[in-house]
């Protein structure tokens, strides 16, 4: 049996929609597995006062982030405490057991875990960071993601920031790890 590390999983969940309903279904997942981890909320830099008041409604732990979902992210890691955050997109449900199936993997502090699916992928560039899991003290020395206001979902160039900052953290050192049935639904 491979030997399962303990990683403080914190959660950091991203709702550019600002959709109060995508959060509760979020944080029902998160609680239901998670029951004590830490979970930030994070809004886009748009979000208005009545946005921001339902959200604290719902989950106090809301913060306002920048234009796009790589500030959002980048917000995220600066509000979250815990050791390790995975990046969860409000309306996602998490899978059981990502501590372990993550833990099972961890060697150090430097590795990123990415879900993949048997349908998907393999590459980190070419993977959602929908269900990644980056240790904070390693993406502070990494640093943010690159952020460009002219990136968006939709421009084909969005995945640029992912270039940049996986070149950095490669550098630093890092270890990026495909995990199998840890992907949100």
């Amino acid at each position: 049996m491979a030997n399962i590390k303990t990683i403080n999983l914190g959660f950091i969940v991203i709702n550019p929609e600002k959709n109060i309903s995508h959060l509760h279904t979020t944080l029902v997942s998160v609680r239901s597995y998670y029951r004590n981890s830490e979970v930030v909320h994070i809004l886009p830099q748009d979000a208005d006062k009545q946005d921001i008041k339902e959200s604290k409604a719902k989950f106090e732990s809301t913060f306002k982030g920048g234009e796009n979902e790589i500030s959002m992210i980048n917000t995220g890691f600066k509000k979250l405490k815990s050791d390790w955050g995975v990046i969860i997109r409000a309306g996602s449900m998490i899978r059981p057991n990502l501590h372990k199936k993550y833990g099972t993997h961890h060697k150090n502090y430097k590795d990123i875990f990415y879900p993949i699916s048997i349908s998907t992928n393999l590459s980190f560039l070419d993977t959602s960071l929908n269900g990644v899991a980056i240790n904070k003290k390693f993406f502070k020395e990494v640093g943010n993601f690159p952020e460009n206001k002219m990136w968006k979902s939709s421009d084909p160039d969005f995945n640029m920031f992912k270039i940049l900052w996986t070149n950095d953290a490669l550098n630093l050192g890092c270890k990026f790890k495909a995990v199998l049935g840890c992907q949100p639904n």
